[in-house]
């Protein structure tokens, strides 16, 4: 768990130090309504504990609402993990000015379904509710650094529930 914690701190003081440094790009807080977001990041999952790899894309009905596809890879000597689910997004815009117009906290949740492979105990398949929240920063106009909780829940699994955090991801709204 040391290693795990090392990785988060340094992707915690990577994302601080980028986002003191965004000042310098270019930003415009422009109407995201009718367009497309992609991206992909790393985390990790507790309870099973694995390596997370995440690839998700959007597509904004709404300035605030968005609605994609989740893939939620996770990797461990011995186990396998692959949950892909479609999830709506909740976008909220903080009414701050400066720095603020940066930061976009979200909720969401979804369904899907989730797959695990033991190698002792064999696979196993189960429906997948999640739901979670995170917050994007936006470097650019079009470039943001995400990080975001899932609770994942998973009724015919042995602990019925897994934890991800993608503590670092990059978006990009085209």
């Amino acid at each position: 768990m040391n290693k795990k914690f090392s990785v988060v701190l340094i992707c915690a003081v990577s994302m601080a130090a980028s986002s003191a440094l965004a000042q310098d790009f270019q930003f415009s807080d422009r109407s995201r309504a009718q367009t497309l977001s992609m991206g992909g990041g790393l985390g990790f999952t507790l309870s099973p504990d694995l390596f997370l790899m995440g690839v998700e894309g959007h597509y904004f009905v709404h300035q605030n609402i968005a609605v994609g596809p989740l893939l939620q890879f996770g990797v461990d000597d011995n186990i396998f993990l692959l949950s892909p689910s479609l999830n709506v997004r909740g976008v909220f815009d903080l009414p701050a000015p400066g720095f603020a117009k940066r930061v976009k906290p979200f909720v969401q949740a979804g369904a899907g379904l989730s797959y695990i492979d033991v190698d002792r105990r064999g696979d196993d398949t189960s429906f997948l509710i999640n739901m979670g929240f995170g917050t994007d920063v936006y470097l650019t106009t079009n470039f943001a650094l995400e990080t975001s909780i899932l609770f994942n829940i998973t009724p015919n699994f042995d602990d019925n529930f897994y934890f991800a955090w993608q503590f670092i991801s990059a978006q990009y709204h085209f």
